[in-house]
């Protein structure tokens, strides 16, 4: 479990500097008039155009239509997009027109540009003429043409801002064939500001798809001033990480046309897609919410918490957080072993209000660790930290995986059907779902790991588990899970936020108009929609700040392997105990936070001997040594050795972590040492000390008064029997070889029984009819 004082604000400080892609076309920043730039006029006008104080200025005649310059030296064409700083909101335009036998066609442009209102309020807006057309702006007639314009007045909801940060941009998407129009806003929240893109509705190129652009700059009924200009090309597509091995890099991320940085993990030969090129990303255009990169028109993410009321037209969510003044990444840990990835998000509206926010201080903030393994294996930790200082207490969703279509696609069309499996392990039962709706699980009974596996075309499954086995509690928060279908459509086509950058059209979503745009669907939710008392069942940090924590397992399958998650499943919740052989080492434990079996290594040369017995098959598990002291490692596995090609080790300030490539299914003697080992049965194994163990609790399930532990040999066990919320029964010592537990009184359900020495550890579930 992981115990982080969260500062907001340094998270980004502590990345690395990108590594671009980006292929910078033209810039100029004004010291002077270059030859380049030549006269333009779109409304018959006259007027001038200066260098002054490092300040391109255009000027109509008379403060009358619009007037200004293009750069005819170059014009552009393929996938690119232009930025330009202006500064004031007043009297400014950015345009692309289409290059006609080496001039610009006044016939055809595309104009983005920003004036102010007889309110003085800032009007961002656009203007086309389509082969000779005026104020066409959306040729497919699906839009109004209200969404071509957008006044600041601050409280328009999802837009609170009453001005714009002094920036615009156009992109020529290539795929899409579509304009898409950005203006730059900022705003100042609890202290700092931060700032990012809004965008008005994209208009569909009418051209060819070979078209060549110039880049105009103008005023419009006054002087329009303008600091910068620069022309950028940008790849469609992002770069192949098919060689790049076992990696966690900050770069520039490209994805269906659209770029932003990215904490990038790639793979290597342990993960069997890595040949695929899939990858792991934390990507500023999704306000860094995690997501697996399939291929380049289709992402997948888990999602993350979610939660509703409190004051808000719509939800709050980190999607919410448009100028990503929250929703900050950390790498905390790098390795050949695992890459460990700290992300930290406040619950918030698009308008910055979180729940309640008029009464008490308090914010609800999440810190999400994703420990990502070598083979693809992923653990989610959730810590959430709810606003408790009110009288908030409303349900909160915890995953809601979603599939978002780029490269010209709906949902739909990157989804099997049917597009998703959910698996209890418990009852062994599959359920496949076409996502039509009308379905919700209510857990009246506690039904353990459930298996939810999303179904995309031309991609392996992607699966997740969450799970509320009483037996291992620290993988949920003390109440139980609920999954919701009753809403979700494989039809349906939200526009996805924050790519698409829209204001909102309805409280809390907006619809893709064509399937150019990125668009998602949500395969099913998961959350505690019950229990929302929040009355017990806290974790405390230093601050004094409550939270609770969830575990979840994620990943890739091949196709229409369920049974791998299921086995992928049993393998992290059920470790089944280890036995010490001798007092080389201490074991601290098995940490369903990050799947490890952790020991502390007691000698100085380093080892650790002990017998390995899964309740399940054990499938890559992953070790961590503290305390070790050389940089060798060998492994022994009952007499043979491991080659080096089977195992990934890292040494690092003094911890070991060893992934072993390997299936445990039986018992199974372990030797890991800094000495190297002789291939015989080890000397200090658990059999040679005659440690060989036995235990039986039966009847299981109790119907009577009692049930009995019986072990094959004498030792003195701590006993803890706990109820299903942790709370401990009974707590008792027991040095015979059997014993008697009475269950007069308690209630029908689940029961953790915990048996404990200096060398065994042992968790048996016991359940009480």
């Amino acid at each position: 479990m992981r115990f982080v004082l969260i500062i907001v604000g340094l998270f980004l400080s502590l990345a690395p500097k990108v590594q671009a892609q980006q292929e910078e076309l033209f810039s100029d920043q004004f010291t002077s008039l270059g030859e380049g730039w030549k006269p333009l006029s779109l409304s018959g006008a006259s007027g001038e155009f200066k260098v002054e104080n490092n300040l391109l200025k255009a000027t109509p005649e008379n403060n009358n239509g619009i007037y200004g310059t293009y750069y005819q030296t170059q014009s552009f064409d393929g996938h690119f997009y232009v930025d330009v700083e202006i500064v004031e909101d007043q009297s400014v335009g950015l345009v692309l027109l289409s290059d006609k036998e080496g001039a610009p066609d006044t016939d055809n442009y595309t104009m983005m540009y920003v004036t102010t209102d007889d309110e003085g309020r800032s009007v961002i807006e656009i203007n086309d003429k389509q082969n000779g057309q005026a104020n066409v702006l959306d040729n497919t007639n699906k839009v109004n043409k209200s969404r071509y314009k957008q006044t600041l007045t601050g409280i328009t909801y999802s837009v609170p801002f009453t001005s714009t940060a002094k920036k615009l941009r156009i992109i020529r998407h290539a795929s899409e064939r579509f304009f898409h129009f950005y203006y730059a806003v900022a705003k100042e929240i609890e202290g700092e500001t931060a700032e990012n893109w809004m965008e008005l509705s994209p208009s569909k190129e009418w051209l060819s798809a070979d078209a060549h652009y110039y880049v105009g700059l103008v005023g419009i009924e006054g002087e329009g001033q303008f600091d910068k200009v620069t022309v950028t090309k940008t790849p469609l597509n992002d770069r192949s990480d098919v060689n790049t091995g076992f990696k966690a890099t900050w770069r520039d991320y490209n994805w269906s046309g659209y770029f932003g940085d990215a904490l990038v993990i790639t793979f290597g030969d342990d993960f069997e897609e890595s040949a695929n090129d899939r990858k792991f990303v934390f990507w500023e255009q999704l306000n860094y919410i995690p997501a697996w990169h399939l291929n380049n028109e289709t992402q997948y993410s888990y999602e993350f918490v979610e939660t509703w009321g409190g004051g808000s037209e719509g939800c709050f969510e980190p999607m919410s957080d448009r100028l990503l003044r929250y929703s900050k990444v950390e790498l905390i840990e790098d390795n050949e072993v695992r890459k460990v990835v700290h992300w930290h998000y406040v619950l918030m509206d698009p308008d910055y209000n979180y729940p309640d926010y008029q009464n008490g201080p308090d914010m609800p903030e999440v810190d999400e660790y994703y420990t990502i393994y070598a083979d693809g294996s992923i653990i989610r930790e959730i810590q959430y930290t709810p606003k408790l200082d009110t009288n908030f207490r409303n349900w909160h969703e915890l995953t809601e995986p979603m599939v978002i279509a780029g490269n010209n696609n709906w949902p739909k069309d990157l989804l099997e059907n049917p597009a998703l499996t959910t698996y209890t392990i418990f009852d062994d039962k599959k359920t496949t779902y076409s996502l039509r709706g009308n379905t919700y699980f209510s857990h009246d009974n506690p039904l353990g790991p459930m298996v939810l596996v999303g179904h995309i075309k031309n991609a392996p499954d992607v699966f997740s588990t969450f799970s509320d086995d009483t037996t291992v509690p620290e993988t949920y928060s003390g109440y139980q899970l609920d999954y919701k279908i009753d809403w979700h459509n494989l039809n349906l086509n939200f526009a996805h936020w924050p790519i698409n950058k829209e204001p909102y059209r309805e409280p809390h979503k907006s619809w893709a108009d064509w399937k150019e745009q990125i668009a998602h669907t949500s395969l099913i939710g998961m959350g505690v929609y019950g229990g929302t008392d929040w009355n017990d069942n806290y974790l405390e940090r230093e601050n004094g700040r409550k939270y609770r924590k969830w575990s979840m397992l994620g990943g890739l399958l091949p196709k229409n392997s369920v049974e791998k998650g299921k086995d992928l499943t049993n393998s992290w919740l059920y470790s089944g105990y280890v036995i010490l052989a001798n007092d080389s080492s201490r074991y601290i434990g098995y940490e369903r936070d990050d799947k490890t079996f952790e020991f502390t290594a007691l000698e100085e040369k380093a080892a650790a001997y002990f017998d390995l017995s899964p309740d399940k098959k054990l499938i890559n598990p992953v070790f961590k040594i503290n305390n070790w002291k050389d940089q060798k490692v060998y492994i022994n596995l009952d007499g043979k050795n491991v080659d080096a090609p089977e195992f990934l080790v890292e040494h690092q300030g003094g911890v070991l972590y060893i992934l072993l490539k390997k299936e445990i299914n039986a018992k199974t003697s372990i030797s890991i040492s800094s000495n190297k080992i002789e291939e015989v049965e080890p000397p200090l194994s658990s059999d040679d000390i005659d440690l060989g163990f036995n235990i039986q609790v039966y009847p299981n399930p109790v119907s009577g008064d009692f049930f009995r532990i019986d072990v094959s040999e004498e030792n003195d066990f701590e006993l803890k029997l706990m109820d299903a919320n942790g709370k401990v029964i009974l707590q008792d010592i027991m040095s015979s070889t059997s014993k008697k537990v009475s269950t007069v009184g308690l209630t029908k359900g689940v029961y953790i029984l915990k048996m404990k020495t200096d060398k065994i550890f042992i968790t048996k579930r016991i359940l009480v009819l």
